[in-house]
C-alpha cells in the first residue's frame, strides 16, 4: 500500500489544496491530440455520469473537459481554457504568474491583461525531471519525464510529457479508471494532430523518437498502477502504445454512463 498522501497541489499563494480522492473510484477520459481523435463521435462524452480530461490545446476545440493539464508556456494554449470557469486547470508552479496570449478584433495574438493565476479554477504542481517508475505515483513533486541530459533504466535519454502529470494528478484525485483518447504515439507530417497544426519532419522524427521513451516508461508503471487498482485502458487499438489494455469506445463510455440513467424518473422522490 502507498504511504500517507502528502498535498501535491496549490494555489497561487503557494497554499496547499487538498483535493485527493475527491474523485474516489471514479472512471475518466482522458482526450489527447492524435488524428484517431477525428475517428470517434466526441457529442457521446457529453452524457451524463462521463468526467472528461484533457491536455493541450484539443481541450479548446474538440472537446470541453473537467480537468485539464499543461506543462509548456501559457502562450501555447488557448484563451478559451483560460478563461473557462468550469474547467480545473493543472500547470506547473512556474507558469502561474506568466501571461497568455489572446487574439483581437483581427485575429491578431496580444499579450494577456490577466495572468495565468487571475483565470479561474487554475492550481499549480511542482514538477521534477527524474522518472522512476517506483516512486512515481508517492513522489511530493509530479514527474514529467527526464532531464534532456539524464537516461533512465530503461535506456531512454530525456523525453517530457504532459501525460506522466495527467496520469498522476487524475489518480491523486481518486480517478480510478482512466480510458485513453487520441493516443496515437504515431506521428506522421500529413496529419500529426486531430487539429490544424503543421508539424515538419524532423519535428515528427523527434516526437516519435520520444514515443519509444515513454513506451518504455508506462510499461514499466502499468504493472504498479494495476496494485494500485489504478486502471488505464488504450480506445485505439492502432496505437503504438501497448503499455495498456485496449478497450473500445464503446466499452469505455458503457461503463462509464451506466450509473447516470439517460432518461432518469424522478417522479415521487419529494415525498
Amino acid at each position: 500500500m502507498l504511504p500517507e498522501v502528502q498535498p501535491i497541489l496549490f494555489n497561487y499563494k503557494n497554499v496547499a489544496v487538498k483535493l485527493e480522492g475527491i474523485y474516489q473510484g471514479c472512471s475518466c477520459f482522458l482526450v489527447c491530440a492524435g488524428p484517431s481523435l477525428n475517428e470517434l463521435d466526441l457529442s457521446l462524452l457529453s452524457q451524463r455520469g462521463i468526467l472528461i480530461a484533457s491536455m493541450n490545446n484539443v481541450g479548446a476545440i474538440k472537446i470541453r473537459p473537467n480537468l485539464w493539464f499543461s506543462v509548456d508556456d501559457p502562450c501555447s494554449f488557448c484563451e478559451n481554457i483560460w478563461y473557462d470557469p468550469i474547467i480545473w486547470k493543472f500547470i506547473p508552479e512556474e507558469n502561474i504568474g506568466k501571461h497568455f496570449l489572446e487574439r483581437d478584433e483581427k485575429g491578431k495574438f496580444q499579450r494577456s491583461k490577466k495572468r495565468v493565476h487571475e483565470c479561474p479554477n487554475v492550481l499549480m504542481y511542482r514538477r521534477n525531471k527524474d522518472f522512476h517508475a517506483e516512486t512515481f505515483l508517492i513522489e511530493p513533486t509530479v514527474n514529467w519525464g527526464n532531464h534532456s541530459d539524464n537516461s533512465d533504466s530503461y535506456g531512454g535519454k530525456g523525453g517530457r510529457s504532459v501525460l506522466f502529470p495527467a496520469l498522476r494528478i487524475l489518480f491523486y484525485l481518486g480517478i480510478r479508471k482512466v480510458f485513453l483518447l487520441g493516443v496515437d504515439f504515431n506521428m506522421q507530417e500529413s496529419q500529426p494532430y486531430c487539429f490544424s497544426q503543421t508539424k515538419h519532419a524532423g519535428g515528427c522524427r523527434t516526437n516519435n523518437d520520444a514515443y519509444r521513451i515513454f513506451s518504455e516508461r508506462l510499461s514499466a508503471l502499468a504493472p504498479l498502477f494495476e496494485q494500485e487498482n489504478f486502471r488505464v485502458y488504450n480506445c485505439n487499438a492502432q496505437s503504438k502504445l501497448k503499455a495498456f489494455q485496449f478497450k473500445t469506445y464503446e466499452e469505455c463510455l458503457d461503463f462509464a454512463t451506466r450509473n447516470c440513467p439517460a432518461n432518469p424518473d424522478v417522479r415521487g422522490m419529494y415525498r
